[in-house]
């Protein structure tokens, strides 16, 4: 079956560049465009997958269908192969904005915040804070970083990149990918909040 983007519109990041390389004033407009579209957005994504077969919704059941969409679906960008192509990384962000609302559902001590720590893989990005159950107070969970880094490892299954490390190259094996990633990171979010 060929997959069907329909009139799925990519997300519009506003300020543009690497999440990591914003300045804080861009971080902050870019979290504030996002939480404003996280509805929508949340919306165009079912659609999406309706469109498509698949019935994702917020249940766990639902929640598999849209890890399930993205593993039988995603492909790498061609000019970028290590990279999920634009269309799938606008999916994941989607996915990850939809995660995390229905993480907050579950768990009403969380909600959403930006990383703003100068060292976090997060940086700059939405994040759920307000852990009841961490150790660590600043505890924060990436969900989107988190979604995007499972649909480009999706992309690449079975396929690795040098990568240099200490100045070294490096083969690294490709990583395993759990089927049903994104109902185990609700139970995960749900054990710390």
């Amino acid at each position: 079956m060929t997959f069907s983007w329909g009139d799925y519109a990519i997300v519009d990041l506003g300020p543009r560049g690497d999440w990591k390389d914003l300045s804080k004033d861009d971080a902050k407009l870019r979290f504030t465009i996002l939480m404003d579209a996280r509805t929508e957005r949340g919306l165009n994504l079912v659609r999406l997958a309706q469109m498509n077969g698949y019935e994702v919704d917020t249940s766990n059941e639902g929640v598999q269908a849209l890890n399930d969409m993205i593993y039988q679906n995603v492909f790498s960008d061609p000019e970028r192969p290590e990279y999920a192509s634009p269309e799938w990384l606008s999916v994941a962000i989607d996915a990850g904005l939809f995660l995390g609302d229905i993480a907050i559902g579950r768990c009403p001590s969380l909600r959403w915040g930006l990383n703003s720590k100068a060292k976090a893989v997060s940086r700059n990005q939405p994040v759920l804070v307000g852990f009841t159950r961490a150790d660590n107070p600043a505890f924060d969970w990436g969900v989107v970083n988190g979604a995007l880094t499972y649909t480009t490892a999706v992309s690449r299954r079975g396929v690795t990149y040098p990568v240099m490390i200490e100045g070294h190259l490096h083969h690294p094996q490709p990583p395993k990918l759990r089927l049903d990633a994104f109902v185990h990171t609700l139970s995960t979010i749900a054990d710390y909040a």
